[in-house]
């Protein structure tokens, strides 16, 4: 699961996780463009998730093998606002 947030954003970072981590959805990631970070949860053992990693621009991060392949990311790349 992948979420961009706008300026609006509101519940990405804390209600939702536990909800998708119940559902167990194995990776949940949120694009923050307002603080320009990426936030990624991993690993859910029941109704929250056993990791929670957040990376800047200039790192990049692979999603686990849950996910179904190897995918690497480029975090200003996601974080970069189009217009």
């Amino acid at each position: 699961m992948v979420e961009v947030t706008s300026s609006a954003f509101g519940d990405e970072l804390t209600r939702r996780p536990a909800v998708y981590a119940a559902a167990g959805v194995p990776v949940y990631v949120v694009v923050d463009r307002v603080d320009r970070r990426v936030v990624v949860f991993t690993e859910p053992p029941g109704a929250a998730y056993g990791t929670r990693e957040v990376h800047h621009p200039g790192e990049s991060f692979t999603l686990p093998g849950s996910v179904g392949a190897s995918v690497t990311f480029g975090v200003a790349d996601l974080v970069a606002v189009r217009r």
